[in-house]
């Protein structure tokens, strides 16, 4: 889905969201090896073992890379597993549970001659940086129908994030440690319901989410890894919540309409323990998002499509919370977009999409990078447009040539009070034209290979 229309989520729901699909049953046993350039190294292995109403899905993986930059290395592992349940054709139960764990080193940042003359190198001041992260996840799912007409889908999780970092960013500054210790929690649930309207097909669906974050930040001045002070101590909740409805009209073959409306709410309170103060998070009121697709369909081989919508931001870290001097709530950061676009398939072997976008923020928040606080910043009301092309042609059976090209441009209009000059200024690191491109070849049944290049990464 892209851009701001789906209702299903709210919060940072910006550039659209993408659904990834792993395998949930089936029997296998399957394992993959790989080498690559800078000492790269991965192994994989999975097995899914399905009897009767019970089945299991099995990962272990492992990958350890040396680096293009000179103290660049990583190693990480990770395992997953699935145990799912049918006590009836119309009723799913399952968990799902995940961890990885990786540690890495740090090359550092470069000096503009440095990374001209060797871009390859590190500075000897970086030689004790690294990183260690482990993460942890674990989920509950349920999926049932109800009759013909209803179904409903429902899950809760649980996330944990430990990241422990040293990072020295000049030969002239104090090595950091940053420590990062997060739990994540969430129940997530829909409802659909499929019927006939005067003889016209309609789904309506209403669902919602509450999701909660309980965040620990620290943060220490050391000398290879020592610590001399602290610098940061930082406790703080935050809490989103949100509802939402929608409903799928297809008063002709060729005319879908999908109107939709979410609402959001924001709660949590921030802790600096080290100065021994508190504060509750901005009072953003109840955020308000119309959404609204729509899809013409006048011959099989066309499909015309706009969509539109209202989604939000909020400020990062401490930026999210009433913390003094200021005595005024902030806003939420409205993000309003359309997009406009053609689908085409002219003949069977050959897929198009032409797209024209737009989206309009009323004050586009950004970290503050490297402050003491972890605060955030105002950008001001901004404007980001584009054009998307991409092509898909199949010139013979089992493979498939694709290219996508975009170009965009970004704007600020309204510029923060603090930085008036701004105005008209275009938003940094946004590149203007992303392009990626490449085969799929599937030489037989029991396996494909993918090959592309990629210019500039995605922003989403």
């Amino acid at each position: 889905m892209r851009g701001t229309s789906d209702p299903r989520y709210g919060l940072h729901a910006i550039a659209g969201s993408a659904n990834i699909q792993t395998r949930i049953g089936g029997t296998y046993r399957e394992a993959k090896v790989s080498g690559g350039s800078f000492d790269t190294y991965e192994a994989q292995a999975v097995a899914g073992i399905e009897t009767g109403r019970f089945s299991q899905n099995y990962l272990a993986a492992w990958r350890q890379a040396g680096g293009w930059r000179d103290h660049g290395g990583l190693t990480r592992g990770s395992l997953a597993g699935k145990w799912f349940f049918r006590p009836s054709a119309d009723v799913r139960i399952g968990a799902i549970a995940r961890w990885y764990r990786g540690t890495a080193d740090e090359p550092g940042y470069l000096t503009l001659e440095n990374a001209a003359a060797n871009p390859r190198m590190t500075n000897a001041y970086n030689r004790s940086d690294g990183d260690t992260r482990t993460v942890a996840q674990g989920s509950l799912h349920l999926d049932a129908a109800m009759g013909d007409s209803v179904d409903f889908t429902a899950k809760a999780y649980a996330n944990r994030l430990r990241d422990d970092r040293y990072v020295k960013f000049s030969a002239t500054t104090s090595q950091q440690r940053r420590v990062t210790d997060e739990d994540h929690y969430g129940v997530m649930a829909a409802l659909h319901w499929h019927t006939r309207v005067a003889g016209v097909p309609v789904m309506a669906e209403a669902g919602g989410d509450m999701q909660w974050q309980d965040n620990v930040s620290l943060r220490y001045n050391t000398v290879a890894r020592v610590v001399s002070a602290q610098t940061r101590d930082q406790a703080f909740t935050l809490g989103v919540g949100g509802v939402y409805g929608q409903i799928k009209l297809e008063p002709t073959p060729w005319l879908t309409i999908s109107p939709a409306w979410r609402f959001d709410k924001v709660s949590g309170t921030f802790h600096n323990r080290l100065a021994g103060t508190s504060a509750p998070v901005n009072d953003y009121g109840t955020i308000s998002q119309p959404k609204l697709q729509v899809a013409l369909t006048p011959l099989r081989q066309l499909t015309l499509y706009g969509n539109y919508g209202k989604s939000f931001q909020i400020g990062t870290g401490s930026g999210a919370y009433l913390i003094p001097p200021r005595t005024t709530d902030l806003a939420p950061s409205i993000n309003e977009g359309w997009e406009a676009g053609i689908k085409l398939s002219p003949v069977a072997a050959v897929d198009a999409r032409v797209a024209l976008w737009l989206q309009d923020a009323s004050g586009e928040i950004k970290r503050k990078l490297n402050d003491p606080l972890g605060d955030s910043e105002n950008v001001g009301a901004t404007r980001r447009r584009g054009l998307d092309v991409q092509v898909n042609v199949r010139p013979m059976a089992g493979v498939s040539v694709w290219g996508a090209l975009s170009w965009q441009t970004s704007r600020i209009r309204v510029a923060d009070p603090a930085t008036p000059t701004y105005v008209g200024h275009e938003i940094d690191h946004v590149p203007h034209w992303l392009w990626s491109g490449g085969v799929d070849v599937t030489p037989a049944r029991a396996g494909a290979c993918r090959c592309g290049a990629t210019g500039s990464p995605a922003i989403g």
